[in-house]
């Protein structure tokens, strides 16, 4: 049986990460992916009980009046300018 000693060990396995290190950082790297893919797909589905939807509550009044008086798109209205200001479009 053959012993091996320390410098043929290191060199070994120097000899083996110089043939294959773009297959193991391939590996790794896509391995990490993959891994980081999965551990967002749970986060995504992932339905917790103990988080409630919130509750539907109506508008209060002011809010309910300011939605009303809001105007369509296509109704048009003077643009009204603060004094001292130029119109640059004009």
């Amino acid at each position: 049986m053959k012993s091996l000693n320390l410098s043929q060990l290191t060199r070994a396995i120097s000899t083996f990460l110089h043939r294959f290190h773009i297959t193991l950082f391939m590996v790794f790297v896509i391995g990490g992916l993959s891994l980081v893919t999965s551990f967002l797909n749970q986060a995504i589905t992932k339905q917790d009980s103990g988080i409630s939807a919130p509750s539907q509550e109506p508008f209060d009044k002011p809010t309910m009046d300011k939605i009303s008086n809001l105007r369509e798109s296509s109704q048009r209205s003077d643009l009204q300018l603060p004094n001292g200001r130029a119109n640059p479009f004009k």
